[in-house]
Protein backbone atom coordinates (compact mmCIF):
# COMPACT_ATOMS: atom_id res chain seq x y z
CA UNK A 1 0.00 0.00 0.00
CA UNK A 2 1.30 3.44 -0.86
CA UNK A 3 0.63 7.04 0.12
CA UNK A 4 -1.15 9.24 -2.38
CA UNK A 5 1.49 10.94 -4.54
CA UNK A 6 2.29 14.59 -3.97
CA UNK A 7 2.47 15.24 -7.69
CA UNK A 8 -0.16 17.86 -8.42
CA UNK A 9 -2.63 17.45 -11.24
CA UNK A 10 -3.71 20.41 -13.36
CA UNK A 11 -7.03 20.46 -11.50
CA UNK A 12 -5.19 21.27 -8.23
CA UNK A 13 -4.35 24.71 -9.68
CA UNK A 14 -7.86 25.57 -10.84
CA UNK A 15 -10.13 28.39 -9.74
CA UNK A 16 -13.75 29.01 -10.62
CA UNK A 17 -14.69 32.49 -11.85
CA UNK A 18 -18.16 33.78 -12.62
CA UNK A 19 -18.30 35.03 -16.20
CA UNK A 20 -19.63 38.55 -16.74
CA UNK A 21 -21.83 37.31 -19.59
CA UNK A 22 -23.98 34.23 -19.82
CA UNK A 23 -22.77 31.67 -22.38
CA UNK A 24 -25.90 29.98 -23.83
CA UNK A 25 -26.31 26.22 -23.93
CA UNK A 26 -26.53 24.83 -27.46
CA UNK A 27 -29.45 22.67 -28.59
CA UNK A 28 -27.29 19.56 -29.08
CA UNK A 29 -25.42 19.84 -25.76
CA UNK A 30 -25.87 17.11 -23.13
CA UNK A 31 -27.15 18.60 -19.88
CA UNK A 32 -28.13 17.42 -16.42
CA UNK A 33 -31.75 18.25 -15.61
CA UNK A 34 -32.52 18.33 -11.87
CA UNK A 35 -36.13 18.36 -10.66
CA UNK A 36 -36.31 20.63 -7.61
CA UNK A 37 -40.06 20.49 -7.10
CA UNK A 38 -41.41 23.91 -7.96
CA UNK A 39 -38.40 24.70 -10.10
CA UNK A 40 -35.91 22.94 -12.35
CA UNK A 41 -32.16 23.30 -12.80
CA UNK A 42 -30.48 22.63 -16.14
CA UNK A 43 -26.68 22.45 -16.03
CA UNK A 44 -24.12 22.09 -18.80
CA UNK A 45 -20.40 21.37 -18.30
CA UNK A 46 -18.27 21.68 -21.42
CA UNK A 47 -15.37 19.48 -20.35
CA UNK A 48 -16.13 16.99 -17.60
CA UNK A 49 -13.23 15.37 -15.80
CA UNK A 50 -13.16 11.83 -17.18
CA UNK A 51 -9.56 11.08 -16.22
CA UNK A 52 -10.10 10.51 -12.48
CA UNK A 53 -8.96 6.95 -11.82
CA UNK A 54 -9.06 7.17 -8.03
CA UNK A 55 -12.00 5.30 -6.46
CA UNK A 56 -12.85 5.70 -2.79
CA UNK A 57 -13.03 2.49 -0.71
CA UNK A 58 -13.40 4.02 2.75
CA UNK A 59 -12.79 7.32 4.48
CA UNK A 60 -9.08 6.47 4.73
CA UNK A 61 -8.44 4.25 1.70
CA UNK A 62 -8.66 4.51 -2.10
CA UNK A 63 -7.84 2.30 -5.08
CA UNK A 64 -6.16 3.34 -8.35
CA UNK A 65 -8.40 1.65 -10.96
CA UNK A 66 -5.58 1.69 -13.54
CA UNK A 67 -3.22 -0.45 -11.47
CA UNK A 68 -5.41 -1.90 -8.70
CA UNK A 69 -3.02 -0.47 -6.08
CA UNK A 70 -4.41 0.64 -2.72
CA UNK A 71 -3.44 3.93 -1.11
CA UNK A 72 -4.10 6.05 1.96
CA UNK A 73 -5.71 9.48 1.87
CA UNK A 74 -3.89 12.36 3.54
CA UNK A 75 -6.59 13.33 6.05
CA UNK A 76 -4.54 16.32 7.20
CA UNK A 77 -4.93 17.97 3.80
CA UNK A 78 -7.70 20.57 3.49
CA UNK A 79 -10.68 19.64 1.31
CA UNK A 80 -10.58 21.48 -2.02
CA UNK A 81 -12.95 24.39 -2.59
CA UNK A 82 -14.29 22.55 -5.64
CA UNK A 83 -15.23 19.52 -3.55
CA UNK A 84 -16.79 21.68 -0.82
CA UNK A 85 -18.83 23.64 -3.36
CA UNK A 86 -20.09 20.38 -4.90
CA UNK A 87 -21.20 19.06 -1.49
CA UNK A 88 -22.83 22.36 -0.54
CA UNK A 89 -24.73 22.40 -3.85
CA UNK A 90 -26.02 18.86 -3.19
CA UNK A 91 -27.21 19.99 0.25
CA UNK A 92 -29.00 22.99 -1.23
CA UNK A 93 -30.69 20.88 -3.92
CA UNK A 94 -31.82 18.37 -1.30
CA UNK A 95 -33.35 21.14 0.80
CA UNK A 96 -35.06 22.88 -2.12
CA UNK A 97 -36.63 19.63 -3.36
CA UNK A 98 -37.97 18.60 0.06
CA UNK A 99 -38.89 22.00 1.51
CA UNK A 100 -41.26 24.03 -0.65
CA UNK A 101 -42.03 26.90 1.73
CA UNK A 102 -45.19 25.37 3.20
CA UNK A 103 -46.77 26.33 6.52
CA UNK A 104 -45.58 23.13 8.21
CA UNK A 105 -41.89 23.87 7.65
CA UNK A 106 -39.39 25.49 10.01
CA UNK A 107 -35.78 26.61 9.87
CA UNK A 108 -33.96 26.33 13.21
CA UNK A 109 -30.44 27.27 14.34
CA UNK A 110 -29.14 25.43 17.41
CA UNK A 111 -26.25 27.11 19.23
CA UNK A 112 -24.12 25.98 22.19
CA UNK A 113 -23.30 28.04 25.26
CA UNK A 114 -20.15 25.98 25.72
CA UNK A 115 -17.24 26.16 23.27
CA UNK A 116 -17.95 22.93 21.37
CA UNK A 117 -15.11 22.16 18.95
CA UNK A 118 -15.68 18.40 18.48
CA UNK A 119 -18.25 17.54 15.79
CA UNK A 120 -19.00 14.24 17.59
CA UNK A 121 -20.33 16.25 20.56
CA UNK A 122 -22.67 18.45 18.50
CA UNK A 123 -24.03 15.37 16.69
CA UNK A 124 -24.61 13.62 20.01
CA UNK A 125 -26.54 16.65 21.30
CA UNK A 126 -28.63 16.72 18.13
CA UNK A 127 -29.58 13.03 18.43
CA UNK A 128 -30.92 13.69 21.93
CA UNK A 129 -32.77 16.78 20.72
CA UNK A 130 -34.51 15.10 17.76
CA UNK A 131 -35.38 12.02 19.84
CA UNK A 132 -37.23 14.21 22.37
CA UNK A 133 -38.97 16.15 19.59
CA UNK A 134 -40.20 12.95 17.94
CA UNK A 135 -41.77 11.78 21.18
CA UNK A 136 -44.09 14.80 21.10
CA UNK A 137 -44.55 15.29 17.33
CA UNK A 138 -45.34 12.56 14.80
CA UNK A 139 -44.31 12.69 11.16
CA UNK A 140 -41.17 14.82 11.50
CA UNK A 141 -38.77 14.91 8.56
CA UNK A 142 -35.58 16.93 8.59
CA UNK A 143 -32.23 17.86 7.08
CA UNK A 144 -29.49 19.19 9.34
CA UNK A 145 -25.98 20.47 8.77
CA UNK A 146 -23.32 21.20 11.41
CA UNK A 147 -21.31 24.34 10.70
CA UNK A 148 -18.37 26.02 12.41
CA UNK A 149 -18.03 29.68 13.23
CA UNK A 150 -14.79 31.59 12.65
CA UNK A 151 -13.60 30.65 16.15
CA UNK A 152 -14.17 26.94 15.49
CA UNK A 153 -17.39 26.59 17.51
CA UNK A 154 -20.01 24.17 16.15
CA UNK A 155 -23.70 24.98 15.70
CA UNK A 156 -26.48 23.34 13.66
CA UNK A 157 -28.75 24.51 10.84
CA UNK A 158 -31.94 22.49 10.69
CA UNK A 159 -34.78 22.35 8.17
CA UNK A 160 -37.68 20.43 9.68
CA UNK A 161 -41.33 19.78 8.77
CA UNK A 162 -44.27 17.96 10.29
CA UNK A 163 -45.93 15.87 7.58
CA UNK A 164 -49.01 15.16 9.72
CA UNK A 165 -49.94 18.83 10.18
CA UNK A 166 -50.91 21.61 7.75
CA UNK A 167 -49.46 24.20 10.15
CA UNK A 168 -46.47 23.60 12.40
CA UNK A 169 -44.58 25.92 14.72
CA UNK A 170 -42.64 25.55 17.96
CA UNK A 171 -41.71 28.63 19.96
CA UNK A 172 -38.04 29.31 20.65
CA UNK A 173 -38.41 28.87 24.41
CA UNK A 174 -39.89 25.40 23.99
CA UNK A 175 -37.14 24.45 21.53
CA UNK A 176 -34.61 25.79 24.03
CA UNK A 177 -35.97 23.30 26.59
CA UNK A 178 -35.68 20.44 24.10
CA UNK A 179 -32.15 21.47 23.04
CA UNK A 180 -30.70 22.29 26.50
CA UNK A 181 -27.30 23.32 25.10
CA UNK A 182 -27.72 27.04 24.40
CA UNK A 183 -29.51 29.61 22.27
CA UNK A 184 -32.12 28.69 19.65
CA UNK A 185 -33.38 30.67 16.65
CA UNK A 186 -36.53 29.58 14.80
CA UNK A 187 -38.45 30.92 11.81
CA UNK A 188 -41.15 29.67 9.44
CA UNK A 189 -39.64 28.60 6.13
CA UNK A 190 -41.68 30.75 3.75
CA UNK A 191 -39.10 30.88 0.97
CA UNK A 192 -36.46 28.14 0.83
CA UNK A 193 -34.10 30.09 -1.44
CA UNK A 194 -34.06 33.07 0.95
CA UNK A 195 -33.72 30.80 3.98
CA UNK A 196 -30.70 29.05 2.48
CA UNK A 197 -29.08 32.46 1.99
CA UNK A 198 -29.87 33.63 5.53
CA UNK A 199 -26.20 33.77 6.52
CA UNK A 200 -24.53 37.18 6.67
CA UNK A 201 -21.29 35.52 5.57
CA UNK A 202 -20.36 35.51 1.91
CA UNK A 203 -20.41 32.13 0.16
CA UNK A 204 -16.64 32.29 -0.36
CA UNK A 205 -16.10 32.67 3.40
CA UNK A 206 -18.37 29.69 4.11
CA UNK A 207 -16.59 27.61 1.48
CA UNK A 208 -13.27 28.36 3.12
CA UNK A 209 -14.56 27.31 6.56
CA UNK A 210 -16.04 24.09 5.16
CA UNK A 211 -12.58 23.17 3.83
CA UNK A 212 -11.78 22.38 7.48
CA UNK A 213 -14.80 20.08 7.84
CA UNK A 214 -13.65 16.78 9.44
CA UNK A 215 -12.73 14.13 6.87
CA UNK A 216 -15.02 11.11 6.87
CA UNK A 217 -17.98 13.04 8.29
CA UNK A 218 -21.08 13.81 6.24
CA UNK A 219 -21.65 17.50 5.65
CA UNK A 220 -25.40 17.06 6.02
CA UNK A 221 -27.70 14.36 7.36
CA UNK A 222 -31.38 13.67 6.72
CA UNK A 223 -34.27 11.59 8.05
CA UNK A 224 -35.49 8.57 6.08
CA UNK A 225 -38.45 10.35 4.51
CA UNK A 226 -36.25 12.89 2.73
CA UNK A 227 -36.06 12.20 -1.02
CA UNK A 228 -33.17 12.88 -3.38
CA UNK A 229 -34.05 15.20 -6.28
CA UNK A 230 -34.43 13.24 -9.56
CA UNK A 231 -31.74 13.88 -12.18
CA UNK A 232 -31.72 13.13 -15.90
CA UNK A 233 -29.05 13.40 -18.58
CA UNK A 234 -30.74 14.81 -21.69
CA UNK A 235 -30.08 16.67 -24.89
CA UNK A 236 -30.81 20.32 -24.15
CA UNK A 237 -33.32 20.70 -27.01
CA UNK A 238 -35.41 17.85 -25.52
CA UNK A 239 -35.91 19.54 -22.15
CA UNK A 240 -39.58 20.40 -21.55
CA UNK A 241 -38.56 23.62 -19.83
CA UNK A 242 -37.88 25.20 -23.22
CA UNK A 243 -41.65 25.34 -23.77
CA UNK A 244 -42.23 29.01 -22.91
CA UNK A 245 -45.98 28.46 -22.55
CA UNK A 246 -45.36 26.19 -19.54
CA UNK A 247 -42.05 27.38 -18.03
CA UNK A 248 -40.32 30.65 -17.33
CA UNK A 249 -36.54 30.95 -17.15
CA UNK A 250 -35.67 33.20 -14.22
CA UNK A 251 -31.92 32.76 -13.76
CA UNK A 252 -28.86 32.14 -15.91
CA UNK A 253 -25.19 32.09 -14.95
CA UNK A 254 -21.90 30.91 -16.36
CA UNK A 255 -18.70 30.00 -14.56
CA UNK A 256 -15.30 29.39 -16.10
CA UNK A 257 -12.86 26.92 -14.57
CA UNK A 258 -9.35 28.26 -15.18
CA UNK A 259 -5.82 27.09 -14.54
CA UNK A 260 -4.18 29.64 -12.20
CA UNK A 261 -0.73 29.05 -13.68
CA UNK A 262 -1.55 29.33 -17.38
CA UNK A 263 -4.88 31.21 -17.21
CA UNK A 264 -6.22 28.58 -19.62
CA UNK A 265 -9.98 27.88 -19.50
CA UNK A 266 -10.40 24.20 -18.63
CA UNK A 267 -14.18 24.07 -18.56
CA UNK A 268 -17.31 26.20 -18.94
CA UNK A 269 -20.31 25.64 -16.67
CA UNK A 270 -23.64 27.17 -17.66
CA UNK A 271 -26.72 26.87 -15.45
CA UNK A 272 -30.35 27.80 -16.08
CA UNK A 273 -33.20 27.85 -13.56
CA UNK A 274 -36.86 27.48 -14.55
CA UNK A 275 -40.19 27.58 -12.77
CA UNK A 276 -43.60 26.44 -13.94
CA UNK A 277 -46.08 29.07 -15.13
CA UNK A 278 -49.30 28.98 -13.13
CA UNK A 279 -51.91 29.30 -15.89
CA UNK A 280 -54.75 29.28 -13.33
CA UNK A 281 -53.91 32.79 -12.13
Amino acid sequence: MKDKKNKRHENDYTRVIRNSQYIPIRDDDLVVRTDLGRCTKIKYISNKNKTNCIKKRSKNEYVDTRTGELGQYNNNKLTSRKSVNRKLTKYEELVIYNFQGNKNELFITLNCKEHITDIADIKKFFKRFIKKLRKDYEGLEYIYMPEQTENGCWHIHLFIKCTTLDYFFIKAQKLYDYWEQGGVYVMTNRNTFKTLNHSKDKRDDRLERFRHFPKGCRMCNASRGIKKPPKQVKVYAECEELDTSKYKRYMTKTYKVKNELTNRTISIISTEMYKKIDNDK
